[in-house]
């Protein structure tokens, strides 16, 4: 089992998604988002000017 984590940083909190076996964790609700989506989300948001990353 592979894990990932990037998280989302919008200045007031920082929100983590872990990556596990093409599902997405966060905040205790799983999802089917793709890791490539995830990624893509996370490359927006940086470029509206948040910190976003891997871990």
């Amino acid at each position: 089992m592979e894990q990932k984590t990037y998280y989302l940083d919008t200045g007031n909190d920082r929100v983590y998604f872990n990556v596990i076996d093409c599902e997405t964790v966060c905040r205790d609700t799983t999802s089917r988002v793709s890791e490539d989506k995830l990624i893509t989300f996370l490359q927006t948001a940086k470029e509206l000017g948040l910190k976003a990353g891997s871990l």
